[in-house]
């Protein structure tokens, strides 16, 4: 049996961080009066945005993650959590399929059982090294192994295809892809203000962040 440590997130705990540290932010703009010296009030300004900001980053990386330890057999998938000695044990037939899905850090295996339970391991860069790659890899490899064995009538686990292989991703690649070529034709025809390269750069960032994970994955298909 391979065994694996996973740093799961829990979206939950995640986003209640993120929801004090708005509400800290805000509150502490609104309750901070303004003083009549500007480089002060500018001080207590930055204070109120880096202050929940920092705080926020030190608990996410303290509470949002939590280690899994990972069993893969030919036969089944066990899940622990590296607080709890409860395990849990799913044999491979009860996996009717499974979607694996990329966006820039973020990656995702989703695993749908017959039951109609789905179980979700979500990895981030942000959050540190773990195996997940290495886990990702080998159930490929074993379901590969099922899909060309004996067995393949008892256990057929099927490969859903990730949001960026759908064809609603496609229409958005390509909307994406004439809009930046749009833009780039404008401004090297018609030029434009300086004031507005910030709202441009943004612009360019965003179409970036989806083609990328999109190309990849019209490549992996193809």
């Amino acid at each position: 049996m391979e065994v694996y440590i996973v740093k799961n997130i829990s979206e939950g705990i995640l986003l209640a961080i993120l929801g004090v540290c708005f509400v800290l932010c805000f509150g502490g703009l609104a309750l901070v009066p303004k003083p009549k010296d500007s480089e002060y009030f500018s001080f207590l300004f930055w204070l109120c945005f880096l202050g929940p900001a920092a705080l926020g980053y030190i608990a996410a990386r303290r509470f949002v993650t939590r280690e899994q330890i990972i069993g893969l057999t030919d036969n089944a998938l066990s899940i622990r959590s590296n607080q709890s000695t409860n395990e849990q044990t799913i044999p491979l037939r009860q996996i009717k399929s499974y979607v694996y899905e990329e966006h820039n850090n973020s990656k995702l295996l989703a695993l749908s059982l017959y039951s109609g339970k789905r179980i979700k391991f979500k990895h981030n860069d942000f959050w540190g090294k773990d195996d997940f790659y290495a886990l990702v890899a080998d159930f490929k490899k074993c379901i590969e192994h099922i899909s060309n064995s004996s067995d393949e009538a008892r256990v057929a686990i099927q490969r859903e295809p990730s949001f960026y292989e759908k064809p609603v991703a496609t229409v958005m690649g390509w909307t994406i892809v004439v809009a930046v070529l749009l833009i780039t034709g404008i401004i090297l025809f018609k030029g434009t203000k300086r004031t507005e390269w910030r709202s441009i750069l943004m612009v360019y960032g965003s179409a970036l962040s989806y083609l990328g994970p999109w190309l990849s994955a019209r490549k992996g298909k193809a």
